[in-house]
């Protein structure tokens, strides 16, 4: 049997190796484990940024409005680059051939998200 390592990240980088043929914990007393002390503690680290430091209306608007410029910047930029590419005969290389694939996939990912 492979023997297993439980780690909190919470408590201080406390590891534990649960020795898995004897069934036995090295050196540690284990009492304070339990899956509600792992829950709370993780639903404590959550609420506390959600509600203490802004409101969940103004986490989403913010989350719209990175989301909304970053793809407006996204399918901006791909645009030029592909106008750039049909308007300026010195620039179809077979290098820039690529570089205008890359742009249009670009764009379709931009334009679908």
């Amino acid at each position: 049997m492979n023997p297993i390592w439980i780690t909190l990240s919470n408590v201080s980088n406390f590891s534990i190796y649960w020795n898995s043929t004897n069934q036995t914990l090295n050196n540690v007393d284990y009492s304070f484990l339990s899956s509600s002390t792992i829950l709370s503690l993780t639903t404590e680290n959550r609420s506390l940024f959600l509600n203490d430091i802004i409101s969940p209306k103004l986490a989403k608007f913010i989350l719209i409005f990175l989301v909304s410029i970053m793809t407006f910047i996204t399918v901006f930029g791909n645009l030029l680059v592909i106008i750039a590419f049909i308007r300026e005969p010195t620039i179809r290389t077979y290098s820039n051939y690529f570089i205008l694939n890359l742009s249009i996939a670009d764009l379709l990912i931009g334009l679908i998200w």
